[in-house]
């Protein structure tokens, strides 16, 4: 914890004009022990020498809502001055040959990759409670890791046997490339980076950190015509003798005592509808057509639990700040 949980702190959103950054905003405007300070990122990035460094010692927490590329560079001159939460990719894999393959640039950061914390909240608080350097985890990643970390960690399915059919609305694809598109958007909805994706990296470097356990991720994202909401379909093979309602025991008592991540019971299948504009996560598990296969079904808010949320959850674990200040929990399932 940096400071009293009583005291505010200040805050900077670096790309506020983003989905990602206008949705910070949006919710660090109702959260009750932040402030936030209105330079922009072209200065802060560009600052040089004592004006720069005289506004940022008045800073405790910047986000990073930038292309990827552009958080390294702050990172690199600004990492020992303020807690820095980057929504990029930049600090996400650990390999830099790795960043160099699924991003196509070299990584101009790659000292401070040992440092950054994965910032998958439910499944890391240690971590990013003494961080100050946190990789918020991509949307598809949040949705699909808090399903299966849990199983693969307990032994209760294959890793090597993944299957993961995802469906994103197209504000996971950024402002930019939404306008790109157009109408296309619109007007059907289809697959991209079904033989490479900058995901699948993301997903096994963290099934094997949190569990011990190599992963084998078939992964197809798709774009569909509405704005927000990500829904995942993971295809399990299960350990000899379980069925659904052994993984449903097992992610409930992982989760029992987590405001953001809800279990369904058996028979009900979650929509993006249900957790639009929440830091929610529901999960629904049930058998699959031929025995000793699951299906599992995530839905979470892109813009909320994908990226902002779960940024802002991971600042209030840093910051000593009741962890669900300022973030929805509450859902409707009809």
């Amino acid at each position: 914890m940096r400071k009293s949980k009583l005291k505010k702190i200040n805050a900077v959103i670096l790309g506020s004009g983003g989905y990602t950054g206008s949705e910070l905003v949006n919710i660090l405007s109702k959260h009750p022990y932040v402030k936030i300070q209105n330079f922009g990122s072209e200065r802060v990035l560009t600052g040089k020498g004592k004006n720069i460094n005289d506004k940022l010692s008045l800073i405790d927490v910047v986000f990073c809502c930038l292309p990827d590329g552009e958080a390294q560079k702050f990172a690199i001159k600004n990492h020992q001055k303020v807690t820095i939460i980057d929504l990029s990719g930049d600090f996400r894999l650990k390999n830099p040959a790795s960043y160099l393959q699924y991003y196509g640039k070299n990584h101009k950061a790659s000292n401070l990759l040992p440092e950054a914390t994965y910032g998958l909240t439910e499944l890391c608080k240690n971590e990013i409670k003494k961080s100050k350097l946190i990789a918020n985890p991509g949307c598809y990643p949040t949705s699909i890791l808090l399903a299966i970390i849990p199983l693969i960690s307990g032994g209760l399915i294959n890793p090597r046997n993944i299957i993961i059919d995802a469906k994103s609305g197209f504000s996971g694809a950024g402002r930019k490339n939404a306008r790109r598109f157009g109408k296309k958007t619109f007007e059907g909805f289809y697959p991209y980076g079904a033989i490479s994706h900058k995901h699948v990296p993301e997903i096994e470097q963290c099934v094997q950190e949190k569990t011990k356990k190599k992963a084998a991720i078939t992964f197809v994202p798709h774009l569909i015509p509405v704005e927000r909401g990500i829904l995942s379909t993971i295809y399990v093979t299960l350990k000899k003798g379980l069925d659904a309602q052994h993984v449903r025991k097992k992610l409930n008592k992982i989760y029992r005592k987590e405001k953001f991540i809800r279990v369904l019971k058996s028979g009900v299948l979650p929509s993006t509808r249900n957790v639009n504009n929440t830091n929610v996560c529901l999960i629904a598990v049930l058998d699959g057509k031929h025995k000793g296969q699951a299906i599992i079904v995530s839905a979470i808010d892109n813009l909320v639990k994908g990226a902002s949320g779960q940024a802002v959850q991971n600042m209030n674990l840093i910051y000593g700040f009741p962890e669900d200040t300022a973030l929805e929990y509450r859902i409707n399932l009809s």
